[in-house]
């Protein structure tokens, strides 16, 4: 194909494709993304014409020493450190799909090295659908929580599907159990309370038993957020009984499209190594060859921007969110909106009825307007079209 009609058509593809900054380019409200910081775009298109690939790990001691690996191993402790992690390894992955399958994975291993034989995946009616699927993948069984009044993953919920597993379990019998609790639901932005989840792990390792406990957290929308908005909130490795986490830079970091990031405790990583005697090394990732451009450039962000920067852009992000809610509130006064207190997310609570407005005022481009006529609840994008129906939360 000639140039010329090749760069006619990749034009007229890229025009399809919204951008950010002219006025009419959509406003990208319910879906968890961001620009991506110029740093990031700089770097990764100065180290992508050398290809250079970070296959394997390359947090252990020893490992890491140059070129892209080196920045990937420093970036991904620096967040581990950011997440109180005294001891830690991770990679860089292309999400929190990917991510949340290697915690899985690395749990299901952990597990069965303790003599687990059954292993359960146990999470929240709301948990994001990357659980349901790497479950699926591993062969795993998936038991869903209801979510109860503040819409969150409870202990009591926990302590009480761990109970229900016990029972079922017949003398001299393990079970394996993965709980997945969540820092920063998808439509939501709530927190469960990561803290009481996993001193209920903890109690029950203590008392011994037939169950054998894994906790991963997916933090993919609060945990680049809540370190500098909320510091307090021990979602992260400050809980012994948490054993692996997931970010997503290219959500809330900054970062373009592919990128996030597996954190486990040191040592687990093991359970997921696979020998490579054809390239020499052992594999602990999924994906194998990694783009070492993507790493340079999330260790640009994580250097370059660093604490204060991101703190200053959540912030900035807080506030635009209350502007969001205090204009629902105009257009609506019996609509009813909960802004997290520590995420850039409003979310609705047992509303009547939905925030009726013109279909380009602010309330009609909420993260959602939803109604509650009965024992069900109707989710609605921005476009009006129904979206889900679950159970509304009491």
């Amino acid at each position: 194909m000639p140039k010329r009609e090749l760069d006619a058509l990749l034009d007229a593809r890229l025009a399809e494709v919204p951008g950010w900054h002219a006025p009419d380019d959509p406003v990208r409200l319910g879906f968890a993304m961001t620009a991506p910081h110029d740093l990031a775009l700089e770097t990764f298109g100065r180290f992508a014409a050398r290809n250079p690939n970070n296959v394997g790990l390359h947090t252990r001691f020893g490992d890491g020493v140059r070129g892209t690996r080196r920045l990937e191993r420093e970036a991904v402790l620096a967040l581990a450190g950011l997440l109180h992690a005294d001891a830690a390894d991770g990679y860089v992955t292309s999400g929190a799909n990917e991510g949340t399958l290697a915690g899985l994975r690395v749990g299901r291993n952990a597990l069965r090295a303790a003599d687990a034989g059954r292993v359960v995946v146990l999470a929240s009616t709301l948990t994001h659908h990357s659980v349901a699927k790497a479950a699926e993948i591993l062969g795993l069984e998936l038991r869903l929580c209801p979510a109860g009044p503040s819409w969150r993953l409870e202990a009591a919920a926990v302590e009480a599907a761990l109970d229900d597993l016990t029972a079922q379990s017949s003398a001299g019998d393990r079970t394996g159990v993965i709980v997945v609790s969540t820092a920063g639901y998808y439509n939501t932005g709530l927190v469960d309370p990561v803290d009481e989840i996993a001193g209920v792990l903890a109690r029950r390792a203590a008392d011994g038993g037939n169950l054998r406990l894994f906790h991963h957290v997916d933090a993919a929308h609060g945990g680049m957020i809540l370190p500098f908005t909320a510091p307090e909130v021990p979602f992260d490795f400050r809980n012994a009984h948490v054993h692996s986490i997931v970010l997503d830079p290219h959500k809330s970091g900054l970062m373009p499209y592919s990128c996030g990031v597996f954190l486990c405790r040191k040592g687990l990583m093991g359970h997921g190594a696979v020998p490579a005697p054809m390239s020499g090394f052992l594999d602990e990732t999924i994906t194998g060859s990694r783009s070492g451009a993507m790493a340079a450039a999330l260790w640009s962000l994580v250097f370059g921007v660093a604490a204060d920067g991101y703190r200053q852009v959540f912030r900035h992000s807080l506030a635009v969110r209350d502007r969001l809610a205090d204009a629902i509130r105009a257009a609506d006064p019996d609509a009813v909106v909960l802004p997290h207190p520590a995420t850039p997310s409003s979310s609705p609570a047992s509303p009547t009825r939905a925030a009726a407005s013109p279909p380009n005022s602010p309330s009609a481009t909420a993260w959602w307007a939803t109604r509650c006529p009965g024992p069900r609840r109707t989710a609605r994008t921005r476009s009006g079209s129904s979206t889900t129906s679950t159970p509304c939360p009491t």
